[in-house]
C-alpha cells in the first residue's frame, strides 16, 4: 500500500534464468529447447532457438545495437540486489514492499521476445510455452496472492493455443500474454483465431496484449493507442460481450 492506496501493477516482466528450458522442457523437446549462445549476425550472447537468436541482430531495432545493450546494462544497475539472487521471487516481494506494491502482474521478457518470431516447429513452440508457464506458476507459488502470472499461449497453432489456455487456467494464471505482431500473414484479429477467442471467453480470463522490441516477426507501427484500437475495439463488443482485454 502506498499513500493510503492499494497498488497493482499490472505490468510487471519477469526475468527469465538461463536454466529454465534445461529444467522444465518436456524430455521429447528437450535436445531442441533454447540454450545460451552466440548470435549468428552479431556474435553476442543470447538465446537461440531453431539456430537463431530470439531476436533480430540486424537490421531495424536490433537487439545487438551497442547504444541498446550500454543502457540496458545501466538501467540494470539500480537492480543489483535482485540481479544477486537471481531475480528470486523473495527479492521481487523485498522490491514490491520497498515501493508499496501489493500485487504484480508478471509478464515475460525473453519469453516474449522469443514469441516475437516464426517457428518452423510449431509443436517446439508450444513446449516452449508450456515450460514457461510452468515455471511460472512455481515462480508464484511463494506468495500467489501478492504475485499472479500470465500465461504464454503458441499463437502459431491454434489447437495448441486452446489446450494451453484451458491448462494454464487451471494451473491458476490470471490472465493471457498476446503479442500484437502478424505471424505468418495472421494478425491476432484473424478468422483462424476464432474458436481461441470463443474459449477465451468461456474460461473468462482477460488477453494481455504487449509488443517487444527487436522482433523478427513485422511490427504494427501505428503507435500504441491506434494499434491497441484496431486489435480489439471491432473485436469483444460485437462478437464476444464477456471477453476481457
Amino acid at each position: 500500500m502506498r499513500d493510503g492506496f492499494k497498488i497493482i501493477d499490472t505490468d510487471a516482466h519477469m526475468m527469465e534464468p538461463e536454466s529454465l528450458w534445461e529444467r522444465y522442457m518436456e524430455d521429447a523437446y528437450k535436445s531442441q529447447a533454447p540454450q545460451i549462445g552466440k548470435a549468428p549476425g552479431s556474435g553476442r550472447r543470447a538465446f537461440l532457438i531453431e539456430g537463431e537468436s530470439f531476436v533480430r541482430e540486424k537490421g531495424k531495432y536490433p537487439m545487438a545495437a551497442p547504444g541498446f545493450l550500454k543502457t540496458v546494462e545501466k538501467s540494470m544497475e539500480r537492480f543489483g540486489k535482485a540481479r544477486n539472487a537471481g531475480f528470486s521471487a523473495e527479492s521481487r516481494l523485498d522490491d514490491m514492499d520497498a515501493q508499496g506494491v501489493d500485487v504484480q502482474i508478471l509478464f515475460p521478457t525473453v519469453t516474449g521476445q522469443m514469441l516475437g518470431r516464426e517457428f518452423r516447429d510449431p509443436k517446439l513452440l508450444a513446449a516452449c510455452c508450456r515450460a514457461y508457464n510452468n515455471w511460472a506458476a512455481d515462480y508464484v507459488s511463494t506468495m500467489p496472492y501478492r504475485l499472479k502470472w500470465a500465461a504464454v499461449l503458441p499463437m502459431q497453432d491454434v489447437e495448441e493455443a486452446i489446450k494451453e489456455a484451458h491448462r494454464t487456467a487451471q494451473n491458476g494464471c490470471v490472465s493471457y500474454f498476446v503479442r500484437p505482431n502478424p505471424v505468418r500473414g495472421r494478425t491476432i484479429w484473424s478468422d483462424d483465431y476464432l474458436p481461441l477467442w470463443n474459449e477465451v471467453e468461456r474460461i473468462g480470463k482477460p488477453i494481455t496484449t504487449h509488443d517487444l522490441a527487436s522482433s523478427s516477426v513485422p511490427r504494427l507501427e501505428t503507435g500504441w493507442t491506434r494499434t491497441s484500437a484496431a486489435i480489439f475495439y471491432p473485436i469483444p463488443s460485437r462478437r464476444w460481450p464477456q471477453w476481457r482485454v
